[in-house]
């Protein structure tokens, strides 16, 4: 049992020199792995630093090469602009050129056309008419052309100032055939008769059937005959259209004279023109006026006093 006792502490030392020696050992390959892996690291980090610097050149010629695809889009682009220009452009000539082909076309057919009108017009060949001659004399037929308006021109005036003088003829006899007109109806008037259907001796009136469709007015004086003598005068006082009222002149009445209801009526003066000047003659009374005038410039009515 003691000898026990004295090998238990040897075992319990050998056992921590043992442990202590294979703790060692682990934490010499530990550190053996560690100083490895650091070693590794640096490595790694040359290798990262190194597969940086390279990606960092890549990426700058990824960059580049993108600047330059952006650049040469855009040189593409600006290249398929400019062709759709030229493209338009060579339209655009083609066109022109088409035009002016037709333009030359339609020239040469009019300088032939030309060629056979100033042939035509003077007579000759359109062979014998050229380039250099037809400018003289397309000069020479303007020349003619000018005299020919001039006398077309001269000739249109006269046209017109003879349908003026017609125009202004047809005015004159149009007014002329409406103061005839007028004058007729004046005289046609001034012939007309009334009959006096009422008198009222009283009060110094008569009624006569007629009015303003004999032309009577408020200074229209009326004689008043029977059979034909002249016995009195009146003046309207009511005019209506087909009825007047006038008071009776007694001073125009003959002693023991008085108007009856039978006796007709005219007008004492006739109705006269614009250009009618009535003037009574020195030795005539007031109430011979409607047999004799004077008239200036035409006669409407004429009466013999006698």
């Amino acid at each position: 049992m003691k000898a026990l006792l004295n090998f238990l502490p040897i075992a319990i030392c050998g056992a921590g020199i043992y442990y202590s020696y294979d703790a060692k050992n682990k934490f010499q390959a530990q550190a053996d792995a560690v100083v490895a892996q650091i070693e590794a690291n640096k490595i790694l980090d040359t290798n990262i630093k190194k597969a940086e610097g390279e990606l960092s050149v890549e990426k700058k010629g990824l960059s580049d090469a993108n600047e330059s695809y952006v650049t040469v889009e855009a040189e593409l682009d600006s290249a398929k602009t400019k062709q759709k220009e030229i493209a338009r452009e060579i339209a655009v000539y083609e066109a022109e050129l088409s035009e002016q082909a037709e333009l030359l076309a339609q020239q040469d057919k009019l300088l032939k056309e030309t060629k056979a009108a100033v042939a035509e017009a003077l007579g000759k060949s359109p062979d014998e008419i050229s380039v250099d001659t037809i400018a003289g004399d397309i000069a020479n037929l303007n020349n003619t052309e000018k005299d020919l308006k001039g006398k077309l021109d001269e000739l249109n005036q006269l046209v017109a100032t003879a349908e003026g003088n017609v125009a202004r003829n047809k005015t004159t006899i149009a007014d002329l055939s409406s103061r005839k007109q007028r004058r007729d109806e004046r005289i046609a008037s001034n012939a007309k008769e009334a009959v006096i259907s009422d008198v009222d001796g009283d009060w110094g009136i008569c009624v006569i059937n007629a009015g303003k469709n004999m032309g009577f007015t408020p200074q229209t004086r009326l004689l008043v005959l029977r059979g034909k003598t002249l016995i009195g005068i009146v003046v309207p006082e009511s005019i209506a259209a087909n009825e007047t009222v006038a008071k009776i002149d007694y001073n125009s009445l003959a002693a023991g004279v008085s108007i009856q209801s039978g006796d007709r009526v005219m007008l004492e003066k006739p109705i006269t023109d614009w250009s009618v000047t009535v003037k009574r003659f020195p030795h005539e009374k007031p109430h011979q006026n409607w047999c004799g005038f004077f008239v200036t410039q035409k006669v409407l009515s004429t009466r013999d006093p006698k």
